[in-house]
This record gives C-alpha cells, sequence and structure tokens, in this order.
C-alpha cells in the first residue's frame, strides 16, 4: 500500500461540509426576533463563527489521529503533518467563503445574517 497525503484533503473537505450543514442547521433552528432587539442575527453570527474555528482544529485531530499517529517512517510524517496544516487551512478560508457565497444567495433567510453587505 502506498503513501498519500490525500486523505487528509479528503477529511478536511468533509469535515468543513458537516460542519458548514451544522452551521446551516443551526441559523434555520434560531426563530427570527421581532422588534430593536435582533438578538436572533447576533446568535447566527456566533454559531457560524464558532464553527468556522472548528474546521481546522477538527480537521487537524481527526487526521492526527486516524493517520498520522500510525505512520512510523519519519518523512512520510513530515509529508502528512504539512499536508494536515495546509488542508486546515485551506477549508477553514472555504468554509467561509462558501458562508459568503450561501449568505449572498439566500439574503433574505436565515443565513442572510451571517454576512449583510
Amino acid at each position: 500500500m502506498g503513501f498519500s497525503t490525500v486523505s487528509a484533503y479528503v477529511i478536511g473537505g468533509v469535515t468543513m461540509l458537516v460542519l458548514l450543514g451544522i452551521s446551516v442547521w443551526i441559523a434555520n433552528l434560531i426563530r427570527f426576533k421581532i422588534g430593536d432587539n435582533r438578538t436572533d442575527v447576533v446568535k447566527r453570527r456566533v454559531w457560524f463563527w464558532v464553527l468556522a474555528i472548528l474546521v481546522p482544529l477538527v480537521t487537524f485531530a481527526i487526521t492526527y489521529f486516524v493517520t498520522y499517529s500510525n505512520l512510523k517512517v519519519p518523512t512520510q510524517k513530515d509529508q502528512y503533518f504539512n499536508a494536515m496544516c495546509i488542508s486546515a487551512a485551506v477549508f477553514f478560508f472555504a468554509y467561509i467563503l462558501l458562508g459568503v457565497v450561501l449568505s449572498l444567495a439566500f439574503k433574505k433567510s436565515k443565513i442572510g445574517d451571517w454576512f449583510k453587505f
């Protein structure tokens, strides 16, 4: 079986999509508030950013415990560690970019509260 760093990117992508889905689900669970006290908007934004911070942390943790800890060859560990770091960073920014796109696409919905342009 050959060594590959692809699993770090696959795990990062799946983690990002799952957490983005959870963020959409949470945004839709929070009820609209009427009036001047719109704390619902703040709650949706906070949950979006909390899950954004979790994307690199969860990606790094899963890749570390699933693959990195089982590698024995030092050069493979180094290559995989670099892939883990790149994956965590890339999918953190992809989460934010997809959040902006979804917020723009659904301006009139609860997801539109993530970013106001």
